[in-house]
């Protein structure tokens, strides 16, 4: 078992949570470039669910203490069908 809030007072688990900012970063993007480039709906619908996924994730990563977050292998599991379904046109 590893120690939490290792790193900082601020961050339970300071790798996972800078890991999130990566998907919502990645969200961000792909939202602007969805709006920017007219791209079908699921496109938009996908990147959105990456900005939930890492929102919930990032809360979770650096307090430990979100109850939802037990759920979040489903969203994960919700998102990645998304994904699927999109690359599949």
């Amino acid at each position: 078992m590893y120690q939490d809030y290792y790193a900082t007072i601020y961050s339970a688990e300071i790798v996972n949570t800078l890991t999130n900012l990566l998907f919502i970063a990645l969200a961000v993007k792909g939202v602007l470039n969805c709006v920017q480039h007219g791209h079908d709906r699921i496109f938009l619908i996908t990147f959105v669910g990456y900005g939930l996924v890492g929102t919930g994730s990032f809360l979770f990563h650096s307090t430990l203490k979100c109850k939802p977050a037990v759920k979040s292998g489903n969203s994960e599991h919700d998102l990645t069908v998304l994904r699927s379904h999109a690359a599949r046109g």
